[in-house]
């Protein structure tokens, strides 16, 4: 849709039949790169959440997004966030202080959902529970954290291989190996403790899963990431015997 005078044209039509403003939401929403950061702030038992745009360009998204709060005293609790306006503050109120804020739960909301400390280090550890439409929000989350240099990326890693080798859902198994094989390579050094413990975890995925899709699909990134010695000498048994490498299949 960039620079695209046919999609100009279409929204100059709409834009005539509704109150609402599609000039700007075009610019932002589709000829604009970026999305909002959305922060939660906590303060006792209130937590702010808030819009920024990273870019400095004073841009805002209206985003409806849904926040699921956990405590062990209370279970969870459903909040409906709208934020519809450049000013818009929602604030929610926890019963207990010791809950934890885990945003974008249904997966529909759009942007970077920075959680305060608490319940990142939460998320971190249960991401890989529940039903699969969290998870897999979380888990997105969880990557545009490292990138936005709000998680560690060994951090990230050590989360990603708690629960890899127990994932039932093959759309996520591949979103994990994509997010953990481009955090090795991007901040990982070759022959690195946590990157040769990471290739062997992938190896022992491709040599062991007992579905062979998942085993197919953890020898790719482990061949694509292999650069410890070990693993370069099993990728070469591999390559080198027929016999061996039908076991992927």
């Amino acid at each position: 849709a960039y620079g695209n005078s046919n999609w100009d044209r279409l929204i100059e039509i709409l834009n005539d039949q509704t109150e609402e403003d599609l000039r700007a939401w075009s610019d932002t929403w589709v000829k604009e790169e970026g999305m909002p950061v959305i922060a939660f702030k906590r303060n006792g038992n209130k937590v702010k959440i808030t819009q920024s745009d990273p870019w400095k360009k004073n841009r805002f998204w209206p985003v409806n997004f849904a926040v699921m709060v956990y405590s062990e005293k209370s279970g969870y609790d459903c909040y409906r966030v709208e934020m519809n306006t450049d000013k818009t503050i929602t604030e929610i109120l926890l019963t207990d202080e010791n809950s934890y804020i885990l945003p974008d739960w249904e997966g529909k909301g759009y942007g970077y959902f920075k959680t305060d400390f608490q319940s990142t280090e939460w998320i971190l550890k249960n991401w890989g529970k529940g039903q699969c439409i969290p998870r897999f929000a979380m888990l997105m989350n969880l990557y545009e954290g490292v990138m936005h240099n709000d998680i560690k990326p060994e951090s990230f890693l050590e989360s990603m291989m708690r629960y890899m080798n127990t994932e039932t859902d093959p759309q996520i198994f591949r979103q994990v190996l994509a997010y953990t094989g481009q955090c090795a390579r991007l901040f990982m050094k070759r022959g690195s403790e946590l990157r040769d413990r990471y290739e062997d975890y992938l190896f022992r995925i491709a040599d062991s899963h007992a579905d062979a899709a998942y085993r197919t699909l953890a020898l790719k990134s482990f061949a694509d990431l292999a650069s410890s010695e070990t693993s370069l000498e099993r990728l070469y048994r591999i390559w080198n015997n027929p016999s061996e490498a039908a076991r992927y299949r």
